[in-house]
């Protein structure tokens, strides 16, 4: 058994190999992409939540869950400015 775990990895630079093929992305479009997924649910989420808290009465959890759709919203905004850049490139 080698002690040194970079005896392990395959010859090269240590990289995984990328994906091929029609559908194949980029990592940073993929991590992207992922994080605008992420952030929508997010969003739906305290949304939805927000409302239901408070008509049952939850009025503090409301607000928590509002200002954690805010910064869904910001983080959104923050990606999709980042993607428009990223393609006038």
């Amino acid at each position: 058994m080698p002690d040194d775990p970079e005896d392990q990895l395959p010859p090269g630079d240590g990289t995984p190999p990328l994906a091929t093929g029609p559908l194949a992305a980029a990592p940073i479009v993929r991590t992207r992409n992922s994080r605008i997924v992420v952030a929508v649910v997010a969003l739906v989420v305290c949304l939805a939540g927000g409302v239901i808290t408070w008509i049952a009465g939850l009025g503090w959890f409301s607000v928590v869950l509002a200002v954690a759709a805010v910064f869904a919203v910001v983080d959104l905004t923050w990606t999709f400015r980042r993607r428009r850049a990223r393609a006038s490139e």
